[in-house]
This record gives structure tokens, C-alpha cells and sequence, in this order.
């Protein structure tokens, strides 16, 4: 019995090992069924590079080659491309700015131009570009500039050489440096309103400038566009050192800088944060002033302020997974701000609390832009000119770490 039980075994055993030898093994090779994924060129996409584009009208705000400590201009504009080369244009400013001995000081500036966007044809040639509006350029420019509360009106001739990029589907950014001729007309009066004299006065200078507005013209609208790639949804940020594009302005006459600096810090995890600032601006000329006989002048500016921010759409947007607990975003908040000017005049002192409102965006790695409007009201003794409330743009665009 033993013996028929280990032949059985043995049996069982030996064709199933047989089976094994003779089981094959047979290779199949199938092509992927996905087409290729052609992945996203993220400049061409921000920047709009290859969206044809013949007419861009473009407002919001902006700097100019001569400013002031907390004056930024609301600019309208219009450009034209003639052909991949060459556009037309004209841009519309409107200001206001405390101007020391002056009081407020409101302009207005009308400026024609011409640009050449010198690489533009060989980009197209190349498939790097179509033709629109994203490009550097240089550029010719004439300004007339009217100061509405005193007898006095500038005009400039410049040249300049600029980076001006469209922006994702809304916006568009120019920063150029030039070279321009100034020319400042006073009528001086005399006390009894009499004319006085007509003077003129003729500078040439190297200055700055910069804008970031919204764009409206004849492109179609991207459906897809990297807004988590450029806009770092999903960063933490709790606290950033913010540094402004600095307006420079070298003549032979006046020399000026205007620039700042802000350090922001996240309220623990709720979408809260304190937003401390300083704008500075050191201005030296040789000026006309109305009654005054041409002169050294030497003023210094400091503005200090301080904000208590809301980003009220935070959580929102990370529960719907476009956002993360960081500094980006719109936001609301309490403004309180110090302003002192010195010049051969007087001095100045402005203490002001009220709001603000405003969006905060980092974009790529170290960039930001930070659009605000705050309103407040003078809490000192009110000076010549000076209303009770005012009302502030802030444009600051610049390195942020």
C-alpha cells in the first residue's frame, strides 16, 4: 500500500514539473495609447508672447520721471501697432500730492509717443513671438504737464529704452529708463495778483519710471493659463521683506530718489498680518518758486505707516485648493501713517488714520506687487492747503525675500 502511495506521488509530482518545462513565456509590447503632452511654456503663457495682438488700451497706475513722495498717477493709455516694429500711442496722467509750501499739488500730463520694438520682427521670423505688445523697445516721448493750483507748467522730450510685457488675459507691465530734456515755466506774481516775470528753466536728466495696469484690446482670451506656476497658490509665506522699484531722477540741476522698503508678518494661521512700511524721497535743485528768486533747494521726505490687513478671501480659496496661508490676495485693514517734509520753506507734519484697501500678489519667485487706496483723516492741527482727509494710491512693485 506504501508503495502504491509513493508512486502516485511520484507521478503527480513529475507531470507537474513536466507542465512547468513546458509553459512558454511570451512578451508583448503595446504602444502607449496617450498622445504626447506638450507641457506648458510658462513664459509664453504669463506673458502672452505668441497672442497676436494690433490695439491695447491700458489703465491703472503708475510712476513717472518726477514724483513725489506719495504720489502715483492714474494713467490711461492707448498704443497702436503700425507694424511688428513700430507702435503709436498716447498716455493721460492724473495726480495729487501734498507739495509742501505749495499745498496740494494736482497735475495733469498729456503724453504722445513713438516705439520701436527693435527684436520683435526677428522673434516672429524665429516662432518666438507674434506681433503685440510684449517687448523691449525704445521710444520717443513728449509730455506737457499742467500744475492745476499754481501758475506753473512743465514739458519734457525724452527717450527711453523699456520692458513692457502683457500680463495673463488683464494685464500689462512697462519699466523703462530715459533720458529727458525739462523744461519748468513759472509766471511769478506779485502779491496784488500782478504779473511779475515769466521764467523758464531748462534741465536735462536721467530718471525712471514704471506702470502695471489693466489691458483691454483685440486678443482672444486664454482658456488655460499657469496661475498656481506664477502666482505660488499653494507657498506658505508668513513673512516677507519687500523692496519697491526705486524712481531715480539725475539732472543737472535737481537730483532725486523715491523709493521704500516694508517688512509684512503673519498673525499666526489666521489670515491676518501687520504691514510695516517706509517711503523716503531726498530731493536737491536749484528751483523757482512763486515769490521766491531762484534758489538751492533741499527737501527731504519720510512717510512711515503702518497696516493691519485682512486677506478676507484666504480661506476660501484653500478650502477650494487655489490657496495657502500666506501674504496673497485682497485684502482690507486700518491704516495710520506719519508724514514729515523739510524744505527751505517750512516744515510739514501729517498724522493720519483711516483704511485700506488693496491686493498683494507674489509672483514667481522673488517678485511682488502690492496696488492699494487708503483714506484717512489729519489728526494734527490743519496747515495751508492741507484738506482734513486724504486719500493715497500706493504702487509698489519690486524684490520680495
Amino acid at each position: 500500500m506504501k508503495k502504491i502511495g509513493f508512486l502516485l506521488i511520484s507521478t503527480l509530482a513529475f507531470g507537474a514539473l513536466r507542465a512547468q518545462d513546458s509553459t512558454g513565456i511570451q512578451y508583448r509590447q503595446e504602444l502607449d495609447s496617450l498622445p504626447k503632452q506638450r507641457f506648458l511654456d510658462r513664459y509664453e503663457n504669463v506673458f502672452m508672447t505668441k497672442v497676436p495682438t494690433r490695439h491695447m488700451l491700458k489703465v491703472g497706475v503708475a510712476s513717472d520721471y518726477l514724483n513725489f513722495v506719495g504720489q502715483n498717477f492714474l494713467k490711461l493709455g492707448y498704443e497702436y501697432k503700425l507694424s511688428p516694429s513700430f507702435s503709436v500711442g498716447a498716455d493721460a496722467f492724473l495726480s495729487a500730492s501734498w507739495g509742501g509750501h505749495i499745498g496740494l499739488r494736482r497735475t495733469t500730463t498729456i503724453q504722445p509717443q513713438v516705439r520701436w520694438y527693435y527684436d520683435m520682427k526677428k522673434r516672429i521670423q524665429e516662432g518666438k513671438s507674434a506681433n503685440n505688445f510684449s517687448g523691449n523697445y525704445l521710444g520717443v516721448f513728449y509730455q506737457y504737464i499742467h500744475y492745476h493750483n499754481v501758475l506753473q507748467d512743465h514739458q519734457r522730450l525724452g527717450i527711453e529704452y523699456g520692458i513692457q510685457r502683457r500680463f495673463l488675459n488683464r494685464g500689462v507691465v512697462d519699466f523703462a529708463i530715459g533720458v529727458v530734456r525739462q523744461r519748468e515755466s513759472w509766471d511769478l506774481r506779485n502779491p496784488d495778483g500782478t504779473r511779475r516775470d515769466i521764467i523758464d528753466q531748462m534741465d536735462y536728466a536721467l530718471g525712471t519710471r514704471r506702470s502695471i495696469r489693466l489691458a483691454f484690446g483685440d486678443w482672444k482670451k486664454t482658456k488655460q493659463s499657469p496661475l498656481c506656476e506664477v502666482l505660488r497658490c499653494d507657498e506658505l509665506v508668513r513673512s516677507q521683506l519687500k523692496i519697491a522699484w526705486p524712481n531715480l531722477y539725475l539732472g543737472l540741476r535737481g537730483q532725486q530718489l523715491n523709493g521704500s522698503i516694508a517688512y509684512e508678518q503673519k498673525l499666526g494661521s489666521a489670515p491676518w498680518s501687520v504691514n510695516a512700511q517706509i517711503n523716503g524721497q531726498f530731493d536737491r535743485s536749484s528751483r523757482l518758486f512763486t515769490f521766491h528768486d531762484e534758489m538751492p533747494y533741499l527737501q527731504w521726505q519720510v512717510q512711515p505707516t503702518l497696516q493691519l490687513r485682512h486677506y478676507f478671501l484666504q480661506k476660501r480659496k484653500i478650502q477650494r485648493g487655489t490657496g495657502a496661508p500666506n501674504l496673497s490676495g485682497p485684502y482690507l485693514g486700518l491704516h495710520t501713517e506719519y508724514f514729515y517734509s523739510q524744505n527751505p520753506y517750512q516744515d510739514t507734519k501729517v498724522l493720519g488714520l483711516g483704511g485700506v484697501v488693496g491686493i498683494q500678489q507674489r509672483l514667481f519667485k522673488n517678485a511682488y506687487i502690492d496696488l492699494s487706496i487708503s483714506r484717512g483723516q489729519n489728526l494734527l492741527k490743519s496747515q495751508r492747503g492741507r484738506p482734513s482727509h486724504q486719500t493715497t494710491f500706493h504702487l509698489g512693485v519690486g524684490l520680495a525675500f
